[in-house]
């Protein structure tokens, strides 16, 4: 980012404060740094957020992948098989019992 595009960033998004403050400083190259750093840092700053929320939205797609590979998983062919097989045992064992 050049000085232009951070002035202008900054002239569009800072308040009429921060422009009388800048117009203050004694040293006018040290004002366009201090414009040019302040752009910088909130550009990244939006940068980062922009990731965050990436970030957060694909974890939440891995947990719903996750619980649904987890009911997948419970409800098998082999896990329904050995299901019915302890519900037959089961049967057995509550029918010689009572």
């Amino acid at each position: 980012m050049d000085e232009l595009v951070a002035r202008t960033f900054l002239f569009n998004i800072s308040t009429p404060l921060d422009h009388a403050r800048s117009r203050k400083m004694k040293n006018q190259d040290l004002g366009a740094m201090v414009l040019s750093n302040q752009a910088q840092s909130n550009v990244l700053v939006m940068e980062l957020y922009r990731r965050w929320i990436e970030a957060e939205s694909v974890r939440e797609n891995l947990e719903k992948e996750t619980l649904s590979l987890k009911h997948k998983i419970r409800r098998s062919p082999d896990t329904e098989k050995k299901i019915a097989q302890l519900r037959a045992c089961l049967a057995k064992l509550f029918e010689t019992t009572y």
